[in-house]
């Protein structure tokens, strides 16, 4: 089980509802919260040890678990992407939006609307993904001295800008 935590699939049933073998399983993959027993799938303890894994695994959990900011930020530490799964109330949250866009620049595209033209946020989303560029808004695409800032930490995301934002060097 701790070299492959797949293995529960082939495991007895009563294997799903062992929670210290569940707990041993998600350590490698997150996905084996799935097939957990419903009363597994609610202890505090094996929720974390899943996101901690995979935290795109928020989507496959009881809705609740999206508002709950505790494990919202464990699921975006993991995987920033994470959080097109929390709530629209943590989706506008700074403190979850910024832990996503640390892990994964893209994930500006699941945040709030309020956050299209915070420099902090794209200046930090730019490092691990150029494309969350993509995403900026208008006040920050007419900011030329902020867009050369961008291009001076990275001239290879030149590329990947628009056209209007060429047009402005």
């Amino acid at each position: 089980m701790k070299a492959n935590g797949l293995n529960l699939h082939f495991a007895g049933i009563r294997f799903r509802h062992n929670k210290k073998i569940g707990l041993i399983a998600l350590q490698n993959f997150g996905s084996v919260y799935s097939i957990l027993s419903k009363k597994l799938q609610k202890n505090s303890e094996i929720i974390c040890a899943a996101l901690n894994s995979d935290g795109k695994m928020l989507g496959e959990m009881d809705k609740k678990y999206a508002s709950d900011k505790k494990f919202v930020l464990l699921a975006v530490k993991n995987n920033g992407l994470a959080l097109q799964y929390a709530s629209k109330e943590l989706q506008a949250d700074k403190e979850v939006v910024l832990k996503a866009v640390k892990s994964k620049g893209k994930a500006l595209n699941y945040a709030d609307p309020k956050f299209l033209n915070d420099k902090e946020l794209f200046t930090i989303g730019a490092k691990t993904s150029p494309y969350c560029l993509e995403e900026m808004g208008d006040l920050l695409k007419k900011d030329i001295k902020f867009i050369k800032s961008l291009l001076k930490e990275n001239p290879i995301y030149f590329k990947d800008l628009q056209q209007d934002l060429r047009n402005n060097q």
